[in-house]
């Protein structure tokens, strides 16, 4: 597998932030299970960084067997800890920070994901949790459940964009997009700050699904105080620009100088990759044309850097049609095809993605178009994020989804909220028996040996 990185086979710098206190068992068990090997191996020279914040239980002495680094808080909250994390990551030439509650709730896995998002020029990553199905769910967690639930939807209502999650405890920034936000919080309510400045400011935002485990340990939120500073903050940091009054620049194709070694022609690559890390499959199928087949490859390196198996075919012929070639794919299998760019249909496409949730096919443009009507709610290069008012009854299938320990309806939600939500056209629904079979190329046909 080819691995990311800068060039000349130097990988990137990332950095994970664990803010802690009191966290010893949580702490220990989410250190354990951190993917620093697969990262290592997709081209990521990831450090870790536990930022604790006066612990009296051996927190600190957790961390160090696990050889992370360890940065002794100054001041108090989880937003502090995290403020002052991503300062000594900058400083210390992260080109990725992520954060990770170290309360062993999130399944850490989804780094893999974030990552491979951030190098390809997403801004900003946000976990949107799964929880597990607990029959012993105290009142306590359903109340949380529901408080973040009310929480997101109204920061979606406001801001106008699908956040799903926003108080999320797994996310990712690039570092080059974090230097240009000042966050101003001590607490619980450093995400919604963060993850509502960077929309605001047009990065480009990603959200993928992350499976959320009870936490370990007692838990430091206090329901009725921090959720009262989180609705503040979404109140205060909510107002959306309006084009011509604001000096907010809205960008819709990747600046080169703002993501070095990021081609623009080749952005189609991330949204079909933050696409597909939506949908969360075990395993997909790409179908391209021989013309595209270095495009394949790079598009099927990526998704495997982001823990999904890709089996990738090349052939001479595939068609731009609205029907999905077989070839052997199960109808629960996500595919993408690559047909040939000059038979692609008329509306410009570079990939045409069947996603089985939504029973239809995307067609994946090569760009945002910034002269589009509704460009004002295009804020991450190729995402269209519909308005509340386009959308009314969307929201509430969210929060419902939100509300819902199924991780099905979640999907559906987080699904929604990305394709629903793509500059692109959709097909009518596949019928895959009428679709004759491509046979595979006689040039290697895998990407990768599955």
């Amino acid at each position: 597998m080819v691995t990311a990185g800068r060039g000349s086979g130097q990988p990137y710098q990332a950095t994970i932030i664990l803010p802690t206190l009191n966290e010893r068992v949580g702490l220990a068990r989410t250190l354990d299970e951190l993917p620093l090997g697969d990262l290592l191996l997709a081209g990521f020279l990831t450090r870790v960084l536990v930022v604790d914040g006066g612990s009296t239980d051996g927190t600190v002495d957790v961390a160090r067997e696990h050889r992370a680094t360890v940065l002794r808080q100054t001041g108090r909250g989880k937003g502090d800890a995290v403020r002052q994390g991503l300062t000594v990551a900058l400083e210390q030439g992260a080109d990725f920070v992520t954060v990770i509650d170290a309360d062993y709730s999130y399944v850490a896995e989804t780094l893999l994901p974030a990552f491979s998002l951030l190098s390809a020029g997403t801004d900003l990553v946000i976990g949107v949790r799964r929880p597990l199905y607990d029959p012993a769910e105290t009142a306590r967690a359903i109340v949380h459940r529901v408080g973040d639930a009310l929480l997101s939807l109204t920061a979606a209502r406001l801001s106008h964009m699908p956040f799903l999650d926003i108080c999320s405890g797994l996310w990712g920034v690039r570092s080059d997009a974090v230097r240009q936000i000042q966050l101003e919080s001590d607490g619980f309510e450093i995400e919604a700050e963060l993850f509502l400045k960077m929309a605001r400011k047009g990065f480009r935002v990603s959200q993928v699904p992350v499976t959320y485990r009870p936490r370990i340990g007692m838990a430091k939120l206090r329901a009725l105080r921090d959720g009262s500073r989180i609705f503040l903050t979404i109140l205060r940091y909510s107002r959306v620009p309006i084009l011509g009054r604001t000096s907010v620049n809205l960008r819709f194709l990747p600046d080169e100088d703002s993501h070095p070694g990021l081609k623009p022609s080749q952005d189609w690559i991330r949204r079909v990759q933050a696409l597909c890390f939506s949908v969360d499959p075990p395993r997909l199928s790409i179908v391209a044309d021989l013309e595209r087949e270095a495009e394949a490859r790079e598009l099927a390196n990526r998704l495997w850097a982001g823990n999904i198996r890709v089996d990738l075919t090349v052939s001479p012929a595939v068609p731009a049609s609205s029907a999905v070639p077989a070839g052997g794919v199960p109808d629960s299998t996500p595919m993408i095809r690559l047909p040939a760019l000059g038979d692609l249909p008329s509306r410009p496409a570079v990939a045409i993605v069947r996603v089985p949730q939504s029973h239809q096919l995307l067609y994946v443009p090569p760009g945002a178009d910034p002269s589009e009507e509704d460009a004002i709610a295009n804020r991450s290069g190729g995402y269209r994020f519909r308005r509340s008012r386009d959308s009314p009854t969307s929201f509430v299938t969210n929060l419902a989804a939100a509300v819902h320990g199924s991780a099905q309806a979640r999907s559906k939600a987080l699904l929604y909220a990305t394709a629903g939500n793509l500059g692109v056209r959709s097909g009518p629904p596949v019928r895959e028996s009428k679709v004759p079979h491509i046979e595979p190329a006689t040039a290697p046909p895998l990407a990768n040996e599955v």
